[in-house]
């Protein structure tokens, strides 16, 4: 992601992905979840995003929200 043209173009699915977060999740997590896959996705270049379907990069970000958003300190939090 070199250019300003390219940074434009990959906020385009990122918007798709957050239009749908906003469509599914109840209101009460829409706002925490819009801003985890925006910041998840916001630098990940254009031609991976779109290699992939919509519902699968919801799938990931929502899977990976659920493991982190509870931390309850002290030890590492791992999955493999």
């Amino acid at each position: 992601m070199s250019s300003p043209e390219m940074l434009h173009t990959a906020a385009e699915p990122v918007a798709q992905l957050v239009d749908l977060v906003r469509a599914r999740l109840p209101v009460d997590q829409v706002e925490q979840v819009a801003e985890f896959a925006s910041q998840y996705y916001g630098q990940v270049a254009l031609e991976d995003l779109t290699e992939r379907q919509l519902s699968d990069l919801y799938g990931a970000a929502l899977s990976h929200w659920h493991f982190a958003r509870v931390f309850a300190g002290g030890a590492p939090k791992l999955r493999v």
